[in-house]
């Protein structure tokens, strides 16, 4: 049992009991009028708690979109962002990955179609562009060298997740050599030079990409290159 007030002369009276014993006012009225009070209470402080959630996600998805974007360019902790060619080759097989998987789901020969249009718009990409290239962006996955540093070899994947290697390791006597002495895994860097085709770089008939499969070949494309240029400053010699 609990004792509240009656509404009308203030006086107390149990919760159950059917009249005010003073003023004989209804009771269970003023129970509904109570709970109704207590029940709308209940609503704004839920309400209020949604509006803080929505609030709190919208800054957290604006504070996301803000660090995804990055510092400005013209920081030197900055992520160099992808040049428009750079990102045009990649996107020329990173797209169609989605495609080409939902395809081997029913039929590899549909897959494989998918495969085709994606090395039909890579070839397209360098009838269009050529195979040179000056200022791409990527980060060094592997950088090894030989027995006693007779030879230095690269790894560079990009942002995108497509990976460019040196057709030729660099020798000590080239100026590539000496830009990489200075660099170290994991590190943000551009780089310029020139796409060499599969069939100068490996012998697979494969024209550009060097993957040796159909799937990795559009979810993480690899690139034969050979460097002119790295470093984690743009050249300015082109």
């Amino acid at each position: 049992m609990a004792l509240i007030n009656c509404s009308e002369c203030s006086t107390e009276v149990s919760d159950k009991a059917s009249a005010c014993q003073k003023c004989g006012a209804p009771i269970k009225k003023q129970k509904e009028s109570l709970l109704k009070q207590r029940l709308s209470i209940k609503e704004v402080i839920g309400g209020l708690f949604v509006v803080g959630i929505f609030i709190w996600w919208q800054a957290n998805s604006n504070q996301h979109s803000t660090d995804s974007s990055g510092p400005s360019p013209s920081s030197s902790s900055s992520y160099p962002h992808i040049p428009a060619d750079q990102q045009e080759l990649e996107q020329t097989r990173i797209r169609l990955y989605s495609a080409y998987q939902a395809a081997s789901d029913k039929n590899q020969i549909q897959a494989s179609s998918v495969f085709n249009v994606a090395n039909k718009a890579t070839d397209d990409f360098f009838q269009k562009h050529g195979t040179k290239f000056n200022n791409w962006t990527a980060t060094i996955e592997d950088l090894t060298t030989s027995h006693g540093g007779a030879t230095a070899s690269l790894n560079l994947t990009s942002e995108n997740g497509a990976s460019y290697r040196l057709k030729d390791d660099a020798e000590p006597s080239t100026a590539l050599y000496q830009q990489l002495s200075v660099l170290r895994e994991g590190q943000k860097v551009y780089f310029s030079g020139e796409i060499i085709p599969s069939s100068l770089a490996t012998g697979i008939d494969r024209k550009w990409e060097q993957s040796l499969t159909e799937s990795g070949s559009l979810q993480s494309p690899e690139f034969k290159v050979s460097v002119s240029y790295i470093g984690t400053t743009s050249d300015s010699s082109n």
